[in-house]
């Protein structure tokens, strides 16, 4: 990765004490939901599978101390979302083995951009997240330059890059969408924003162009949010949380078996109660994007049915026990600080998963399109 984090992302778990309430409840409410499924397959004479009967040689995600604080009290109202919007993830562009890495690259910008305009082809849609570096380009960067009401991109920017911003900016405003555009190599004065994680005065970025076609706020990786993230909609504005694939875990910074450890930035606790949580990956290893289709429909797949790890042909990313215990890996230390119910969207090569953050079956979800570039759900609540 550009600014030098090689940590892999599926480490960790929850282990502070402060969130085992809430871990419990999750693992309650996703085993409840395969018992419920699993029992309407089977005999109404015999019993519905329990928690005990899951293979217990389910391979576990590493555990790892998580030095994490619960926010303060908030009101009943604020801890959980209400309110209506239609959001899409765009899966990253795969490259073939034999395609040249630059050759990849650019064409990755162009076919970001076409899925992204397929998107609003099918219909309103209130936010879109793209996968990081969709528009990231060996030797190009963009220059932000901050202004009274946002960003502008600086006439030094590369000009490929350039066009690309102009382009979603143009669907932005014309088709009335926020679009988290993720992610940029930004050249940034290391005077101005200094960190030991700039790489040669590079930034790995992500972009939010509002529904008017302004750049309104910027997620530099590593650093607090510059800017609006917040996203506006019938009155209503909905704090967004965007973390850039690795931050979920500190960089560099691993307990004493080498594990990396979660710690919630300040800038963080302070924002919560997060109403959208956006994490732009690159080459997870959970498939979130199957995970995201059982807890939708609340009735998994054949193939997603409780697996022996000793079966040679074992795909952990098709047992529900193991990808649960990713979903608390990756997302349970900043549950405490989102909106109950907020949707969680990831976008990677391959995934473009939106979930609840409850684990509800995602009944409340409507108008839901699976696509084989992106995935589309309408949340209402």
């Amino acid at each position: 990765m550009p600014d030098g984090s090689n940590s892999p992302e599926v480490e960790g778990s929850i282990g502070s004490n402060k969130l085992i309430s809430r871990r419990d409840i999750l693992k309650i409410a996703a085993l409840t939901t395969i018992s419920a499924v699993l029992a309407s397959k089977i005999p109404s004479s015999s019993k519905p599978i329990t928690s005990a009967q899951l293979p217990n040689s389910v391979p576990e995600i590493a555990s790892t101390p998580s030095p994490v604080s619960s926010p303060e009290k908030l009101t009943s109202q604020e801890t959980e979302f209400r309110g209506e919007l239609t959001m899409a993830a765009v899966k990253e562009v795969n490259k073939p083995k034999d395609e040249n890495e630059v050759e990849y690259q650019l064409r990755r910008v162009s076919e970001t951009i076409r899925r992204i305009k397929e998107i609003v082809r099918q219909g309103p849609v209130d936010l879109i997240l793209t996968g990081e570096y969709s528009f990231v380009v060996e030797g190009r960067s963009i220059i932000l330059n901050k202004t009274q009401d946002g960003f502008e991109l600086d006439d030094l920017s590369d000009p490929l890059l350039k066009e690309a911003v102009a382009a979603l900016r143009k669907i932005a405003s014309e088709k009335k969408c926020d679009i988290f555009a993720a992610t940029f190599t930004e050249t940034l004065d290391e005077s101005v924003s200094p960190s030991e994680f700039i790489v040669k005065g590079e930034r790995n970025t992500a972009l939010h162009i509002n529904k008017e076609g302004r750049i309104v706020g910027v997620k530099r990786k590593f650093l607090p949010p510059d800017g609006n993230l917040s996203v506006e909609r019938g009155g209503k504005e909905y704090k967004t949380l965007l973390l850039i694939c690795g931050e979920r875990s500190a960089p560099f910074l691993t307990d004493d078996q080498g594990n990396p450890i979660t710690v919630i930035p300040d800038w963080l606790k302070k924002g919560a109660p997060w109403s959208i949580f956006l994490h732009p990956q690159n080459q997870a290893d959970v498939d979130f994007g199957n995970f995201a289709e059982f807890i939708q429909s609340g009735e998994p797949p054949i193939e997603a049915q409780p697996q022996s790890s000793s079966d040679k042909n074992y795909n952990p990313n098709s047992d529900p026990r193991w990808l649960l215990s990713a979903f608390e890996s990756y997302y349970g230390p900043f549950l405490p600080y989102l909106q109950e119910g907020a949707p969680i969207l990831t976008a990677d090569v391959g995934i473009a998963a939106i979930m609840g953050s409850d684990l509800r079956p995602m009944n409340s979800y409507s108008d839901s399109i699976k696509h084989p570039d992106f995935s589309i759900a309408t949340i209402k609540r």
